[in-house]
């Protein structure tokens, strides 16, 4: 197995995005006096409709600083209902689990990826809550054993996936560099000129 270093690590921990104009009564909306509170804000939002954690950075070879590398993981939450159904199935779900992954070869020019979709249910995917360490999981693609983790380490996040079939798989632990930055104002991030077209 090789190893790798990081050399540079960008993140965006979360965003809870604003519905549609047609679901805005649904779903919470994001807003400019949102109350931050640090770790918690780094687990899920159950009743905003989109969630996502997004990492991506550059990895240089261990031994081998010349060759270089990019990568891409990505967890997603989409909020179907505003609650979980009162239904006794462990199947009934409120969130769909979107995982996209990629690696790029810059020497080799290759570029693998891989993604995954499952409902939040307990066989196939979830979202964590404190003190959980764990925000977001969903199985591996099918032939792949294993799940796609991610993981609050208490100073940074640690995740993992692989797919057998795209032949490539990470396991990267991250610690902060410098203090958190908030995307906008307070953390809102304009899409559009609508009310509801905002992230936080």
């Amino acid at each position: 197995m090789r190893k790798w270093h990081s050399a540079l690590l960008a993140v965006l921990a979360l965003g809870a995005a604003a519905a549609t104009p047609g679901d805005a009564e649904h779903w919470l909306q994001a807003r400019p006096d949102y109350a931050w509170s640090f770790p918690r804000d780094h687990w899920a939002h159950p009743g905003y409709r989109t969630e996502w954690w997004y990492f991506t950075g550059h990895l240089a070879e261990a031994g081998n600083p010349g060759r270089r590398f990019g990568y891409q993981f990505t967890f997603f939450r989409i909020g179907l209902l505003r609650e979980r159904p009162p239904l006794t199935s462990a199947w009934a779900a409120s969130d769909l689990v979107m995982g996209h992954a990629a690696v790029t070869d810059v020497g080799g020019q290759e570029h693998r990826f891989s993604e995954v979709l499952f409902r939040a249910a307990p066989l196939l995917g979830g979202f964590g809550a404190l003190p959980d360490p764990r925000l977001a999981w969903s199985r591996a693609p099918a032939g792949t054993d294993g799940d796609w983790t991610l993981k609050w380490n208490g100073d940074g996040f640690d995740f993992e996936m692989r797919d057998a079939a795209a032949r490539f798989a990470l396991a990267l632990e991250t610690h902060a560099a410098k203090p958190l930055v908030l995307h906008g104002p307070n953390g809102l991030s304009r899409k559009g000129g609508g009310a509801t077209a905002a992230s936080q």
